[in-house]
This record gives structure tokens, C-alpha cells and sequence, in this order.
């Protein structure tokens, strides 16, 4: 049987999880480690692996999965021919580089070296991303060894969301007394998957510990320490449903910190060439608002951010001039530790009705292109 990408696609999307807000929560809860990576779907079936990122495409051959297939030869040494079960399955990952000394004069961040490591090679042509084995040299192919590890958490039995197996019942994340039963859940599953790995030796695919919390308390205290190791926050993960494709929201909540900051207009730029933007706004482009003293506001970075609304990307870039000097609220990932002071993951502050949170009440600002 030949895996073709739209089947894995169509049947095997991520699952996503929903900001969290303090929701109120169903105890007992499953909390892990919010990496500050790359998320990735590694698929194997008949002792083949595909390896996928959020959209799709990002690592199907012969783009990264050549890049990959050091960690993924990894988890296909492991399965090997124990594969009675494990044949046909999905490793959900996280990639995240190793921070070591030194290479806060190479990147900016943990997240800025994943990325770097994990999109070396990628060219855009026709609007598409494409590897270009040109562009990888041998110190990135050990980076990539080296540097980066797989955080797998979950283990999905794919013949489950596969026609004839498909009335087949999809198993829960586990059961907080009976966690690791290799039978009964997905956990139990994918600590087995792992044991395999294991046996093969020094491994740069790693287990996310699962913690079970039992009340809020439990819950923040995880939290907070997630933080204070480095990472980007918790997931918050219901033990009692199946792997849901697609949707966001049935298996969990994410929780990350948000921090607001404001900033002036410097200027609204039009999308990328190509796309329905082309002819209309598509990021503010926006300086940083760090503080104020006598003499006026001191400023920092400019960062480009996303527009919201399209009714905004239109108006907005038709008044591009009127809009140059307002200061615009903006939100960003309050747990991202990045130089040169720039913001992780910017986003516009909107109102209830969905707009710009653009400070039209306050006079405009005057300043100086960097």
C-alpha cells in the first residue's frame, strides 16, 4: 500500500487545544511541559516513517523528512518487527533544540535555534516550500543529531481512524489508576513504543513526563514550575477522551502567560505577493513603546504584526498615512525570554467587537525611523 500524503492528511490531522482562561476543570486532569519548540507528527506504517509539522507539508519527503531521518530511523529501529500493534501509528513530538553556552551569539532564543535548525534548506518557489539539499551542510546534519531532541507525548493506533478498523473504539489518554497498561490507553502505548527505544541504546527522542493534578492547586503549582524550568507554560489534557482530529479544544487547554505592551504605528505594510493580500494591509509595522521619562516615551525594536480583520486590511492600508504616529495595544507570550528586544509570538489587542485596539483618544506620536 502506497501512504499518500492527502490520506494521512484528510484522516490524521493534529489535535489542537484551546487557549486557557480559567476555565473551570474536570478532575483528575493530565498537565505536561509547554515546549517552546516545533510541533510534529511522526506516521509509521510498514516499517516506513513520514514525518509532518502543523500545516501538513513542512517535513513530507523530500523536504525534512531527510533531515529528520536520524531521529526517525530511531523509532523505526525501535518498533522494528514488534509491530503487531505498533505498525501503523502516529508519534505526536515536539522539536526543540538543546540551549547551550555560547549560542546566545548565533540565536535569540531556544524557539529561534529550533527554528533555524528545523527550516535550513526551505525555499519558497510558487508559493510553496521546498528543500534545497544545496543549502544544508554538514555542520546543520549535526545540529540536527545533536542539538535537537523529540519530546513525544502522545501515541495515536492510527487502524483506529482507518476503514475497515474504523468502528474500532479509540483508546482514552489513560487512566490515572492505570497508567502505563499497554492495552488500555494511549499512554500506556506510547510508554511501551518508548521502551522499545530504549533498549536500542543513548536516544535523542525523549518521554514528556505526565503529571496527573487532582485540584487548581496541584494544577498552578505545575505550572508555575514549568515556568521557572523555562518552558513556555502547561498543556492541560483530559484523561477520559479519544485523539480528536483537526478540532481545537476537545482533548485540553494550553496555558502560557500573556504579557500586554503598547507601541506606535510606524507603517501598514500590504501582504505577501501572491496572496489575496497583495493589494491590502496585511502587518502593522510597529516600535516598541519600553517606557517614558521626562523627555517622552523611549523606545525599543520594531516588529511587525499581524492583521486581525479583513475589513481592517483594507481600510487600514487605504489610511496607512492618518494611522502613522497612534499608539496600538498589543499582546505577546509573557514566558518568551528573546534578545534584542523583541516580542514572542505578537498579536494585536482586540476589543469586544473584534478590532484593533488603536489608541485614537491619544495624540500621535512623532519619531524617528531606526
Amino acid at each position: 500500500m502506497v501512504l499518500r500524503k492527502k490520506d494521512i492528511i484528510n484522516n490524521f490531522g493534529m489535535s489542537l487545544f484551546q487557549a486557557y482562561k480559567g476555565d473551570k476543570l474536570p478532575y483528575p486532569i493530565g498537565v505536561d511541559r509547554k515546549r517552546d519548540g516545533q510541533r510534529m507528527k511522526v506516521i509509521v506504517r510498514n516499517e516506513k516513517a513520514f514525518a509532518f509539522g502543523r500545516t501538513g507539508d513542512e517535513y513530507y519527503p523530500p523536504d525534512y523528512t531527510e533531515q529528520l531521518q536520524y531521529h526517525i530511523d530511531e523509532i523505526l529501529r525501535a518498533v522494528g518487527k514488534d509491530s503487531d500493534v505498533l505498525d501503523w501509528h502516529s508519534w505526536d513530538c515536539e522539536c526543540k533544540a538543546i540551549w547551550k553556552p555560547g549560542d546566545e551569539e548565533r540565536w535569540d532564543s531556544v524557539w529561534g535555534k529550533t527554528q533555524s535548525i528545523m527550516k535550513m534548506g526551505r525555499v519558497l518557489k510558487n508559493g510553496v516550500y521546498v528543500f534545497d539539499k544545496k543549502l544544508v551542510d554538514e555542520e546543520h546534519m549535526e545540529l540536527l543529531r545533536t542539538d535537537i531532541k523529540l519530546h513525544v507525548f502522545d501515541f495515536v493506533d492510527l487502524c483506529v481512524y482507518e476503514k475497515p478498523f474504523a468502528d474500532k473504539t479509540p483508546l482514552f489518554l489513560t487512566d490515572e489508576e492505570d497508567i502505563g497498561d499497554f492495552e488500555s490507553s494511549r499512554r500506556g502505548k506510547l510508554e511501551y513504543a518508548y521502551s522499545l527505544l530504549r533498549k536500542k541504546g543513548k536516544s535523542m527522542i525523549h518521554l514528556e513526563p505526565l503529571h496527573i493534578a487532582y485540584n487548581k492547586k496541584e494544577v498552578t503549582a505545575l505550572f508555575k514550575k514549568f515556568l521557572k524550568e523555562g518552558e513556555e507554560g502547561a498543556m492541560l489534557k483530559f484523561l477520559d477522551v479519544p485523539y480528536v482530529t483537526f478540532l481545537r479544544g476537545p482533548m485540553g487547554y494550553k496555558w502560557k502567560p500573556i504579557d500586554t505592551i503598547d507601541g506606535v504605528i510606524v507603517d501598514v505594510l500590504p501582504g505577501n505577493k501572491g496572496t489575496k493580500n497583495e493589494k491590502r494591509g496585511g502587518r502593522y509595522l510597529v516600535r516598541l513603546i519600553k517606557g517614558k521619562n521626562k523627555k517622552g516615551y523611549i523606545f525599543g525594536a520594531e516588529v511587525k504584526v499581524n492583521m486581525r480583520k479583513d475589513v481592517e486590511r483594507v481600510e487600514h492600508y487605504e489610511k496607512r498615512k492618518q494611522l502613522k504616529g497612534f499608539i496600538i495595544e498589543l499582546q505577546y507570550q509573557g514566558s518568551s525570554k528573546v534578545s534584542k528586544e523583541s516580542l514572542r509570538s505578537p498579536q494585536v489587542r482586540v476589543d469586544k467587537k473584534g478590532k484593533a485596539r488603536i489608541r485614537f483618544d491619544l495624540p500621535k506620536v512623532k519619531l524617528k525611523r531606526a
